[in-house]
């Protein structure tokens, strides 16, 4: 009687671990409420962290995104609680810390100072972002890019 208990037991105990990202980009717990009791000016309520999102400011859970890959965003305003929401809603991520990290990473447009990762968590696709604008940029800030396109005015238009 207490083989079977003991195998059910194991198994309920396995399949309840916890990704905590990749050895080599684990996921961090950001002081991220700390340092809006400092910044933002007003007090914070002791049971989330501030987000502002499009000057509006949401009450995310203290624990976003930090220790763990989970879904963070599965559900939260105001973006992911509507139908349908977007892809990136349902992806894997977690925050990492960009020195210990050999991952693709992003900088949090919500938290400043702070960067997260889907890769880490398993995903090696990137689902779309708003942030990956922001990515991108961050990525290009200071080259040069040219830009070549056809001309539709003299001398570049070709006669027929």
């Amino acid at each position: 009687m207490r083989l079977p208990f003991l195998i059910l037991s194991l198994i309920l105990a396995e399949g309840v671990s916890e990704n905590t990202g990749s050895a080599t980009c684990p996921c961090i717990t950001p002081t991220i409420a700390a340092r809006q009791m400092s910044t933002l000016g007003f007090s914070v309520p002791s049971d989330c962290i501030v987000a502002e999102v499009d000057k509006r400011l949401y009450c995310y859970p203290k624990d976003y995104g930090a220790g763990l890959c989970r879904d963070w965003d599965r559900g939260m305003a105001p973006i992911c609680n509507q139908t349908p929401a977007p892809p990136w809603c349902e992806a894997e991520w977690c925050y990492v810390d960009p020195l210990r990290c050999d991952r693709d990473m992003t900088p949090s447009a919500i938290f400043s100072g702070v960067t997260f990762s889907y890769e880490t968590c398993g995903r090696y696709v990137e689902p779309y972002n708003p942030n990956q604008l922001y990515n991108v940029a961050t990525r290009m800030e200071g080259a040069a890019i040219r830009i070549g396109f056809p001309g539709d005015e003299y001398p570049y238009l070709i006669p027929d």
